[in-house]
């Protein structure tokens, strides 16, 4: 899919003049975001060196790193060594980049980090690079300033962060972690508080995270049976210039849709939200299945203040059309069976690559985000993942995956996927030089 290549390569320290021979892996990064974010969360953790080509590459007009990319390793950096001497390359539209791991003596750990895209750049896909390294690669606690957009397009939603990520990350590689690891209580700990609101194209989102690190291993995932979905919320929103009916459209429109594939006894939780303290106008709408084995599965769709002025043009974008295409959103990623759903995959491969022993996840269509992703772990530790086609009927065997891309880069059917993690332990807690 993509060429690696490795090699010995000497960082000279401005400050100190020492020489320090160290080794490069170069990936070509015309992947895209997914690289990026994966790439500089595992080599700040691991501590290794990097260098990316052809960033984005294929992304016409604008290929090369956007504000938000930036953001993003940025972010990685400052969170772990407190300084960016070694980062070159990392500035808007460069197709390169690369970061020379500098010696341990020199870092600085600050208790404040912020990243500002200063567009309506995803917070979440922010969060996405600067959470692992947050909780692997610091000793001290952590205050994450995120300012971008909260609700933008092309990305998850901060609330699917909140709502679906996040108490799925804590309920599977945290909880059994906590019991084994009770002196500190607060290890581990996430707490996101949002404070402004941000929507495309504005944007003015503002979200601030405590994260405290975590010394020990994080416990494999184990996320194999399904359930039965026993209940459905709705968040639907709106802001500025639209209007309450706007939002009651759209959720009645999801729970029409919704009803009609599954039995009206499963309980459908909606709530309209007002959001009031945002610099634009925009709406949304998020569902979110949760099933007896505590698997949470989403479906959601985003309005924008732009289309719904011409709105009239764009029947794409009328509330209850955006209602309808979050609820067969949900619908679809249920039906594909999965204990995960298209945008949560991807994330939960990094610490997948990180945990001890043996992770299992049942996904439905494999995406192209999460055989990225795959491949930056593989590439950048010595975790071993294996990917498996489930038969999907008695005459259908099971096949080991192979790259027969469908749409948009996805390979259709449910997969079990597989990790041997490394069973990374942070080095500035526990003393010792971690895993890789």
């Amino acid at each position: 899919m993509l060429t690696v290549a490795s090699g010995p390569f000497y960082y000279s320290n401005k400050v100190t003049r020492s020489i320090t021979q160290r080794t490069i892996i170069t990936l070509n990064g015309e992947g895209g975001g997914q690289i990026l974010r994966n790439a500089f969360s595992l080599a700040c953790i691991l501590k290794k060196s990097i260098a990316l080509d052809n960033i984005r590459a294929n992304r016409k007009p604008k290929p090369g790193l956007k504000a938000q990319h930036m953001t993003g390793i940025l972010l990685c950096v400052d969170i772990s060594v407190g300084n960016r001497y070694g980062l070159k390359g990392c500035r808007l539209e460069s197709l390169q980049l690369s970061y020379y791991q500098r010696p341990e003596n020199n870092c600085v750990e600050v208790n404040t980090v912020a990243g500002d895209t200063q567009t309506a750049g995803s917070i979440s896909l922010l969060l996405q690079a600067a959470l692992p390294v947050a909780l692997f690669a610091r000793s001290t606690p952590l205050k994450l300033v995120l300012k971008g957009g909260t609700n933008a397009t092309f990305a998850p939603q901060y609330d699917y962060w909140a709502q679906v990520f996040l108490p799925t990350f804590q309920e599977q590689f945290l909880k059994n972690y906590k019991k084994n690891n009770n002196d500190n209580k607060d290890e581990g700990k996430i707490q996101p508080t949002v404070v402004r609101r941000g929507y495309f194209p504005q944007g003015g989102g503002h979200v601030e995270v405590q994260i405290d690190p975590l010394q020990g291993t994080i416990c494999p995932v184990k996320l194999v049976q399904r359930g039965e979905v026993q209940q459905i919320d709705i968040r639907s929103y709106y802001a500025g210039t639209i209007t309450p009916s706007m939002a009651q459209e759209m959720t009645e429109a999801a729970i029409d849709e919704l009803q009609q594939e599954i039995p009206r006894s499963i309980p459908i939780k909606a709530n309209i939200v007002h959001e009031t303290n945002v610099l634009d106008s925009g709406y949304g709408i998020l569902l979110v299945a949760k099933t007896t084995t505590g698997c949470r599965l989403a479906g959601s769709a985003l309005g924008t203040i732009s289309n719904y002025r011409k709105r009239k043009k764009a029947k794409q974008q009328q509330p209850g059309q955006l209602g309808r295409v979050a609820a067969q959103e949900l619908l679809k990623n249920l039906q594909d069976g999965g204990c995960v759903d298209e945008w949560l995959q991807d994330q939960l491969i990094i610490f997948m690559a990180l945990a001890e022993g043996e992770s299992e996840v049942l996904a439905g269509s494999l995406t192209l985000h999460t055989q990225t992703a795959i491949w930056v772990a593989e590439t950048l530790t010595n975790a071993k993942f294996d990917v498996t086609r489930l038969a999907s009927s008695d005459k259908e065997a099971a096949t080991r995956t192979t790259t027969r891309y469908g749409q948009n880069g996805r390979i259709t059917g449910k997969h079990l996927i597989r990790c041997t993690g490394i069973r990374f332990k942070n080095p500035k807690l526990h003393g010792t030089k971690g895993k890789e």
